[in-house]
C-alpha cells in the first residue's frame, strides 16, 4: 500500500550495521503517517527514525530528489 503526500517523503540512509535504515523527512509531525506505514511491516522495513526538515527537495516535475533529501538528513544527523 502507498502513503504519499507533500509534506513527507520516506528515504534510506547509510547505517553501518544493517547497510541502510528508513527515515521519513516530514515538514510537520507526521506520528499517524509512521504508525500507518509501520503497521503489520517486517523490522527491516519499518521507519526507524523521523527527521523534521525544512522544505522537501522536488524537481521540476515534482518528484521528490531522494539523493538531495539523504544528504541533507545526513547532514543533519552528525551534526547532532
Amino acid at each position: 500500500e502507498a502513503i504519499g503526500g507533500e509534506g513527507f517523503a520516506v528515504v534510506a540512509v547509510p547505517e553501518e550495521r544493517a547497510g541502510h535504515r528508513l527515515v521519513l523527512a516530514a515538514k510537520s509531525p507526521a506520528d499517524e503517517v509512521l504508525s500507518h506505514y509501520n503497521t503489520g511491516r517486517p523490522g527491516f522495513e519499518r521507519i526507524h527514525e523521523v527527521v523534521t526538515v525544512g522544505d522537501i527537495p522536488r524537481s521540476p516535475l515534482g518528484k521528490v530528489l531522494r539523493k538531495e533529501l539523504r544528504d541533507q538528513i545526513c547532514e543533519n544527523t552528525s551534526d547532532a
